[in-house]
């Protein structure tokens, strides 16, 4: 876990989870909790919850490594047949 490092914070509210989910594309690669966005977007009363958990964890100096330290892959799309088609003419 990490240690509170004394910086100042402002409490998240529902609000802040809300409008976050709603600029987040819907199919992105979901997180450790292996949920796609759309879930989250559809599940509207999960979002009060979402803002009390956060600032409980920050409170409580109880963040997990693993929620602010995850690696991200980026794969290059692979090129369909029609696309293939296309660049070999």
């Amino acid at each position: 876990m990490l240690e509170n490092t004394g910086v100042e914070w402002s409490p998240i509210y529902e609000t802040e989870v809300a409008e976050v989910l709603r600029t987040t594309l819907n199919w992105e690669a979901p997180g450790r909790d292996q949920t796609a966005t759309f879930w989250l977007k559809e599940l509207t009363e999960i979002e009060a919850y979402s803002a009390t958990l956060f600032n409980k964890l920050i409170e409580e100096s109880q963040v997990l490594d693993w929620l602010t330290t995850e690696v991200t892959n980026h794969f290059r799309r692979m090129k369909t047949l029609k696309d293939q088609r296309i660049t070999e003419r």
